[in-house]
């Protein structure tokens, strides 16, 4: 593994040894910026943190194991972040890094092919200390890249949760705007802080863009750090944690911007893209199951909520394993154990036991069908 120079271990890490040269004050935020291979744009992400205009921020840039020219690309900034490198073991794994060696009071996170907006740190920086009762902050975004390009981007990013019209209001009980809330982020002061308890409303439907939050260090203390197992949805997961347990806030207003590209972990549209949407139905149904099955306490209360919730899982994982060839009887098996949920899905059942092809035509028979019924 490549060292850093004048490093020394840590927790398994090893992290350059001058942090006092790095930061002196007080830290307010420590932002963890997790990356693997991703040296041509490494610089736009630290450089968009080293912009911000709040003061007092700590920036953590963990190497995951690298083979790139990472190392080369953090040698100009070695006097101003903290850099860890690690053996790879995935996002989770290095987040958890950052965390550990983390300072701030409050800690935010930076995919290294994102970059931050300049007033994102300052703005919920203001809305935690405004409301002491709210354990996380996450915010609207930006997407751009790849044909996209959008200020306002969330409600895109996760088309399902708004698909059927449904608002922030129903998702929170409690909104003002940054005006009214005392806090300071020109031009953007008629946009709206959105408050409440989310998660059962989170449990259904994904609407929190994970990597926009800026979260208290003594929240991540109480309910511990990202689950390594995952490799998709540990914030999902760790957000779902927090909000079990502290209010949730959402400025509407785009902090973070997201950066569509072919290399992108989560993304379906590359030659593996079946397998990972496969993943991504798994790992959803995973962390559902949970915390809302496994919590026997909540699931006697929320049992219409949950089963609902959790047969459409079964679902769409059951789909998603039918359409990749030689996962049918997996299909099945799936569609099955979602019967305990009220799953009801005899024509998928038949369809595992075409050929392929009449499955693709089913479903993109289906994919018409709802088209037509949205537009009507």
């Amino acid at each position: 593994m490549l060292q850093a120079k004048n490093a020394v271990y840590c927790e398994g890490a090893v992290v350059n040894s001058d942090r006092s040269a790095v930061h002196t004050s007080p830290v307010d935020v420590s932002v963890i910026i997790p990356t693997y291979n991703r040296g041509p744009l490494l610089s736009e992400a630290i450089d968009s943190v080293l912009a911000q205009t709040c003061q007092n921020v700590e920036v953590i840039v963990v190497d995951d194991g690298s083979s790139d020219d990472t190392l080369e690309r953090l040698e100009p900034y070695r006097s101003k972040i903290l850099i860890i490198h690690t053996n790879h073991g995935g996002a989770p794994h290095a987040r958890n890094a950052g965390m550990k060696v983390a300072k701030g009071r409050y800690l935010a996170f930076l995919d290294s092919d994102d970059r931050y907006l300049p007033h994102k740190l300052a703005l919920q920086v203001q809305i935690l200390d405004q409301f002491p009762d709210v354990g996380l902050v996450y915010s609207e975004f930006s997407g751009f890249g790849d044909g996209i390009a959008e200020e306002f981007h969330l409600k895109t990013y996760h088309a399902p949760a708004f698909r059927n019209g449904e608002t922030y209001d129903q998702y929170f009980d409690a909104s003002l705007s940054l005006k009214e809330a005392g806090v300071d982020c020109f031009p953007w002061s008629d946009r709206r802080i959105h408050f409440g308890d989310i998660f059962s409303h989170y449990l259904r439907v994904l609407f929190v863009f994970t990597n926009s939050v800026l979260v208290r260090r003594s929240v991540l203390d109480s309910v511990g750090y990202h689950d390594e197992g995952l490799s998709l949805f540990d914030g999902y997961d760790l957000v779902l944690r927090i909000a079990k347990r502290n209010r949730i806030a959402f400025v509407d207003v785009p902090t973070y911007q997201l950066r569509y590209h072919d290399g992108q972990i989560s993304t379906t549209k590359r030659a593996d893209g079946p397998v990972v949407f496969i993943d991504k139905q798994r790992q959803l149904l995973q962390i559902v199951e949970r915390h809302a099955v496994q919590d026997a306490a909540y699931y006697r209360e929320n049992t219409i909520m949950v089963d609902a919730t959790m047969g459409k899982l079964h679902r769409a994982l059951g789909v998603a394993l039918m359409c990749y060839p030689g996962h049918e009887a997996e299909a099945r098996k799936v569609f099955v154990e979602g019967r305990r949920y009220g799953l009801s899905v005899p024509w998928l059942m038949l369809l595992t036991f075409l050929p392929s092809f009449f499955r693709r035509v089913a479903m993109k028979v289906q994919e018409v069908i709802f088209r037509i019924g949205k537009k009507a």
